[in-house]
C-alpha cells in the first residue's frame, strides 16, 4: 500500500490518467447495460413481417383523406430520389425504423395519404400516413409540395 502511494504522489498525472480510464469503463459498462435493454424490449415488440411492421388489423378499412404531391428534389436538383417510408410517425433516435420507399420521387410523385398529424417527437415536423406501391408508411412534411 506504502508502494502505490509513492507512486501516486511521484506521478500525480497518471493517476489522474488511470482514474479517467477506470472510470469510462465503469460508465461504458453501464450504459451498454441501458442499450441491451433497450435491445430486448424491440425484440419483445415482434411484428408480422408481412405488414412492414404495421399492424393495420384496426385500420384495413382506412380511408383515404386526400393525395399529396410530393418532390425529393429541390431547385431543380434531385437530392432524394426515393424518401423513406417510416413505422411511426417520429425519428430513428426515437425508435422508429424505416419499412419502405417511395421511388421516383424526382420530379414529383403524387401519394394518396390517410392520416396527418403534428406528432410530439424530436423533429417536431408534421407527419402524413401515406401509402405508394403498396407500401403503407409515414413521411415528414419535408418532402409535400402540395395537399390535395
Amino acid at each position: 500500500m506504502a508502494k502505490r502511494k509513492n507512486w501516486i504522489k511521484k506521478h500525480p498525472i497518471w493517476s489522474i490518467v488511470l482514474g479517467v480510464i477506470i472510470l469510462i469503463f465503469i460508465i461504458s459498462i453501464f450504459s451498454g447495460e441501458k442499450e441491451n435493454a433497450q435491445e430486448n424490449n424491440n425484440v419483445e415488440n415482434t411484428f408480422d413481417t408481412s405488414t412492414n411492421g404495421i399492424d393495420d388489423s384496426a385500420n384495413n378499412n382506412e380511408e383515404k383523406i386526400g393525395s399529396l404531391i410530393i418532390s425529393g428534389e429541390e431547385e431543380g436538383v434531385c437530392y432524394v430520389n426515393e424518401i423513406n417510408l417510416w413505422s411511426e410517425p417520429k425519428s430513428a433516435s426515437d425508435g422508429a425504423y424505416v419499412i419502405g420507399k417511395i421511388s421516383s420521387a424526382c420530379p414529383q410523385k403524387t401519394v394518396s395519404y390517410f392520416e396527418e398529424g403534428d406528432f410530439m417527437s424530436s423533429t417536431g415536423r408534421i407527419w402524413y400516413k401515406v401509402e405508394s406501391d403498396g407500401d403503407k408508411g409515414w413521411i415528414t412534411d419535408t418532402y409535400v409540395v402540395q395537399k390535395e
